[in-house]
């Protein structure tokens, strides 16, 4: 899996990603096949997750996966030259792994250091001609090129994808972790509408759109008091 990755990488770097265009047809495709993962195997899991993880291990599994998510907004922060948030990374990176049980508990909270959200993929966007390549990711949905590249360059820093071998469980219960969010909401829009590919098109384009209206400084989204 590793190997893979790198090598995706590579080939993604040596790609013109906006003068790519990806095929509605392909799309459709693989948004069926998605359809089809989730009722057959994701849905099923999501339920026993949600009804067997209370809600205190369920902000356990989130508070770690953002912990070891630090080292990525540590590569973004530099690209931004920004040595408070570089510096504000490392100490959550250290005081919740070491102290909160390697990152089930936010102890950096406590010393105000909050965990700040870098939106790379609209980063990406800022960088280039902000054309959207919408484009349906296996297993993970509704993306874009630059999403897929900068979700790459995400794992690529982790720390967990060198040194644990369960990287696929890792990722799995990330997946879990999140889509149970929202797991309630996606089923019920599926059972309303007619042609849920397009709803779903129309609604991220719309809200990558609004992302995109806003000044670059608003990629850096603080968490609220």
């Amino acid at each position: 899996m590793r190997i893979l990755c790198f090598l995706i990488f590579i080939y993604f770097c040596f790609l013109n990603l906006s003068n790519l265009k990806v095929d509605d047809s392909f799309n459709r495709r693989i948004y069926a096949f998605n359809r089809g993962f989730d009722k057959s195997f994701l849905n099923p899991n999501l339920t026993i997750y949600i009804k067997v993880c209370p809600s205190v291990l369920d902000k356990g599994f989130e508070n770690f996966f953002k912990t070891m998510s630090e080292f990525n907004n540590v590569c973004f922060f530099l690209i931004k030259s920004n040595c408070d948030d570089i510096i504000n990374s490392f100490h959550r990176f250290f005081l919740n792994f070491y102290f909160g049980f390697l990152g089930f508990l936010d102890v950096a909270m406590f010393y105000n250091k909050n965990y700040i959200n870098f939106d790379f993929q609209a980063y990406l966007f800022s960088l280039e001609n902000k054309d959207i390549i919408y484009m349906i990711t296996p297993i993970i949905g509704p993306s874009t090129l630059y999403f897929n590249f900068g979700l790459l360059i995400s794992h690529l820093v982790n720390p967990f994808f060198y040194f644990f071998d369960c990287v696929f469980f890792y990722y799995f219960f990330e997946v879990l972790n999140k889509k149970s969010v929202v797991f309630f909401d996606v089923n019920f829009f599926h059972s309303v509408m007619l042609d849920g590919y397009t709803f779903l098109k129309d609604i991220y384009i719309q809200n990558l759109e609004s992302v995109f209206n806003l000044d670059i400084d608003s990629l850096f989204i603080d968490p609220p008091d």
